[in-house]
C-alpha cells in the first residue's frame, strides 16, 4: 500500500469509526425526543457511514492490477466511487431529511427535549471535529502554499476530499440542528425543529453538489498540477540532447498514476541509436523526479521539422 492510499484510508476510517457511532446514538436520541432535526442528523449519520464503507470499496477496487481491459489500471475507482457518495449524500441525506423537516412544518407537534438533544448534538460535533482534524491534516499537505479552494479545486485524492466535505457539511448541519432545537424549545414551536432540519438537507444538498462537481472533473480527467508538470519539463529539458518541448500533456487516470505524453525536439544529428538512448534517458529521468508518473509516451522529432525514428 503507498502512502498516499494509506493516508487516504486512514482518512476514511477516522470518519467511519465517528459517524457509525454517531449515527446510533443520534437516531436512538430522535426516538426518545421526538425531534425533527434530530433524525435528520441521524439519517445524514447512517448516509456518511454508508458512503465511508463504499470509499473504502473503491480503495480496494483501485489496487487491482493492469489487465487487457483496463491497460492503465483500475485508479480510476476511486473518483467514480467518490461521485457515488455524492448522489447518495444528496438523496439520501439531503432529500430525506428536507421531507422530513417540512412533513415537520405541517403536522407540527411537541417541542423535542432539550437536553438530550443538546448533549447528543455537541459531543456528535466533537466526535465530527476529530474525524475532520485527520483529514485537513492530509489535505493541508497535500495543497502546499495553495489557497484552501484552489487546494480543493486541484486535490487528486478523492477520499480525503470527500471527507473533508461531508465533516465539515456535518458539523453545519450539527449548528443547524443545534439551533432548530434550542429555538423550538425556547418559543415553545416544534416548527423550528422541523425548520432546522430543513436547512440540515439544504447544507447536505450543497455540499453534495460541489462534490459531485469536483468527482466530474476527475472523472472526464484532469492533467497533473502546474508543480508536477514543470518537474517533468525540467527533468525533460535537463537531457543534454533534447533541443525543445513541443507539446506537454498530462492525464491522472489515478489519485497517485499520471500519464504523460511529450512531444520532444532533439537536437539534429542523432541517429535512430541516439534517439533511442536519449529516450530512455528522458522517461528514467522523469520517472526518478516525479514518482507519480505511472506511463510516458514520447513522441521524437528532429528540431526544424523533421521527423526522428519512430520508437
Amino acid at each position: 500500500m503507498s502512502d498516499d492510499t494509506g493516508s487516504s484510508q486512514a482518512s476514511v476510517l477516522a470518519a467511519l469509526t465517528a459517524n457509525s457511532g454517531i449515527a446510533v446514538t443520534k437516531l436512538v436520541a430522535a426516538a426518545i425526543t421526538g425531534s425533527t432535526s434530530m433524525f435528520a442528523e441521524g439519517v445524514h449519520s447512517v448516509a456518511d457511514t454508508g458512503n465511508q464503507l463504499m470509499l473504502l470499496f473503491g480503495l480496494r477496487r483501485s489496487r487491482k492490477p493492469p489487465d487487457e481491459d483496463h491497460p492503465f489500471g483500475h485508479g480510476a475507482e476511486r473518483y467514480f466511487w467518490t461521485f457515488v457518495v455524492a448522489l447518495a449524500l444528496f438523496g439520501v441525506g439531503g432529500a430525506v431529511s428536507i421531507y422530513r423537516g417540512v412533513n415537520g412544518l405541517f403536522h407540527g407537534g411537541e417541542p423535542p427535549s432539550l437536553w438530550i438533544g443538546v448533549v447528543v448534538l455537541v459531543l456528535s460535533a466533537v466526535f465530527e471535529g476529530s474525524a475532520l482534524r485527520v483529514a485537513l491534516r492530509r489535505f493541508n499537505a497535500d495543497r502546499g502554499e495553495r489557497s484552501f479552494w484552489t487546494g480543493i479545486r486541484r486535490a487528486k485524492d478523492p477520499e480525503t476530499l470527500t471527507v473533508v466535505f461531508e465533516d465539515t457539511a456535518a458539523l453545519g448541519g450539527l449548528s443547524a440542528a443545534l439551533a432548530g432545537i434550542v429555538l423550538a424549545n425556547l418559543l415553545d414551536d416544534e416548527r423550528w425543529d422541523a425548520a432546522g432540519a430543513i436547512v440540515v438537507g439544504i447544507i447536505l444538498c450543497v455540499w453534495a453538489t460541489a462534490l459531485a462537481r469536483e468527482s466530474k472533473d476527475m472523472l472526464l480527467g484532469e492533467s497533473a498540477t502546474r508543480e508536477t508538470r514543470e518537474a517533468i519539463r525540467s527533468a525533460v529539458m535537463d537531457d543534454a540532447d533534447v533541443d525543445e518541448i513541443r507539446e506537454l500533456l498530462t492525464l491522472h487516470v489515478g489519485p497517485e498514476q499520471v500519464l504523460v505524453n511529450v512531444e520532444i525536439n532533439f537536437r539534429n544529428g542523432l541517429d535512430t541509436d541516439g534517439v533511442e538512448d536519449a529516450i530512455r534517458r528522458v522517461e528514467d529521468a522523469v520517472r526518478a523526479d516525479v514518482p507519480s508518473v505511472d506511463k510516458i509516451f514520447v513522441e521524437p522529432r528532429r528540431s526544424h521539422g523533421r521527423d526522428a525514428a519512430e520508437t
